[in-house]
């Protein structure tokens, strides 16, 4: 059974939101791995968002935060980043949201997110393909990044 990592957030108007990632199923071999490529999921995603995050849920380990709304009153939870990515091996295609999502990281005249380039796009995008499997525990591949509107 995959492992899973999952994200909760408030936005500015003190909703909450979470985002949840497959991962490796996490056992006493690869704990310590698993949890760095969590961590350096964490990081990324924090970085590319604009609410706060309240709580962190590993298959192993809940760590809860403070729950404090934002003062970026554009810390929205229906404003999502749709992380669109394939599995390496079968290229069965799957979907991701992140909420609150700074809309600042977005290519000037377009939606998209630059992942290929240094930035928070990329550092995204590396941190997700380094922890993120598949439904079928295969290695994925980000293939695209766009912000999205979500009625909630």
């Amino acid at each position: 059974m995959p492992g899973r990592f999952t994200l909760t957030f408030v936005d500015a108007s003190n909703e909450i939101t979470t985002a949840s990632f497959p991962g490796a199923t996490l056992d006493a071999t690869n704990l310590v791995a698993q949890e760095g490529l969590q961590d350096a999921l964490e990081t990324a995603v924090r970085a590319i968002t604009l609410g706060n995050c309240v709580k962190r849920v590993r298959t192993a380990d809940i760590a809860p935060f403070s729950i404090v709304a934002p003062s970026n009153k554009s810390a929205q939870r229906e404003c999502k980043l749709l992380v669109v990515y394939q599995d390496t091996t079968t290229y069965k295609r799957y979907t991701c949201e992140l909420p609150t999502f700074d809309l600042a990281e977005t290519k000037d005249g377009s939606d998209e997110v630059d992942f290929e380039s240094a930035g928070k796009g990329k550092d995204l995008a590396d941190a997700f393909e380094a922890y993120v499997v598949s439904p079928m525990g295969n290695a994925v591949e980000v293939v695209k990044m766009v912000h999205v509107g979500r009625r909630v």
